[in-house]
């Protein structure tokens, strides 16, 4: 190019337009950066141009189609992690001029679940934290509220346990059981504990109250859980994997719950608790004047 530079400027010497000036100094450029240990490109589209090409300019796309592991939460994640590497080994860097970045479908779905992992631990610790601070409001009474906890974590880990077993991996809706299973198995000990208070103040013994609690509300909570299983279930319906498999896990989290707020929670309420005091039996008797509601319906004149 250079030579047919020069029989041009011979053929022509006075052609103002063409300066070999201009293409000499840039190259001498490149090499006097390259013998340095600095990085510096030739631009031939800025040599005919004349003009500094954008980044647009600079880009190039690498095209390829990542094999997925499906049995992982993130099915992409080693293909992109590969890429990554295969960059930093070859010193594609911006030490070097050249950012390598990942756009497409594959990468903005790897992002997504990513984040939604992420999200989903975030929202199912924030819920755990407003269900204890609402057991502590409404129970007032540190050992209930531990044992409505332990019973509501023990739960937790069979019902993911039970998610491992049926399913074997979690999908992108299917992580979202912990947060549905916190705020709804919670309602089981709350009513649970709540009744066995009551009896508590009508001066039954522990066994007693715990006994009849368990009389008077088993049928009542299995009603509920039944219920929300269908509703659940109702999901299987469905093509969409990610919710059908949502749906089975929360459905039989229901179950799972139930049984546990029956077994578990009366157990460590037995090996726990003790009986309450004279003077909270008193001011706390169920009777006419006794009204827990009355700070959120003001009590009728």
């Amino acid at each position: 190019m250079i030579s047919l530079a020069i029989d041009h400027k011979l053929e022509f010497p006075n052609d103002e337009m063409f300066r070999l000036e201009y293409l000499l100094n840039a190259i001498s450029e490149v090499a006097e950066s390259q013998l340095e240990g600095r990085f510096k490109l030739l631009s031939w589209t800025e040599l005919i141009n004349g003009q500094v090409p954008s980044l647009v300019d600079k880009r190039r796309f690498i095209i390829v189609q990542p094999v997925k592991n499906y049995s992982a939460l993130q099915p992409a994640s080693v293909a992109i992690n590969q890429i990554r590497k295969m960059a930093a080994d070859l010193n594609l860097t911006p030490a070097q001029g050249i950012r390598v970045r990942l756009t497409g479908s594959v990468a903005l779905d790897e992002e997504e679940l990513e984040s939604v992992e992420q999200g989903m631990g975030l929202a199912a610790v924030l819920s755990l934290i407003i269900v204890v601070g609402l057991l502590f409001f409404g129970l007032r009474q540190l050992v209930l509220v531990a044992v409505c906890i332990a019973t509501l974590l023990i739960g937790l880990i069979w019902t993911a346990g039970f998610a491992i077993f049926a399913i074997g991996t979690l999908n992108l809706l299917s992580v979202a059981f912990a947060v549905l299973f916190i705020g709804l198995s919670v309602d089981f000990g709350i009513h649970f504990v709540l009744r066995y208070r009551e009896e508590l103040w009508s001066e039954h013994k522990v066994n007693d109250a715990l006994l009849k609690t368990t009389n008077e509300l088993g049928g009542t909570l299995t009603l509920c859980a039944f219920s929300a299983a269908v509703g659940f279930y109702a999901f299987l319906l469905t093509d969409y994997v990610g919710l059908a498999e949502l749906g089975l896990i929360a459905g039989t989290g229901m179950f799972i719950a139930l049984f546990a707020n029956l077994t578990i929670l009366p157990a460590l309420i037995v090996i726990t608790a003790s009986q309450p005091n004279k003077k909270e039996v008193v001011s706390k008797k169920l009777n006419s004047k006794f009204r827990p509601w009355g700070w959120i319906i003001p009590r009728a004149k």
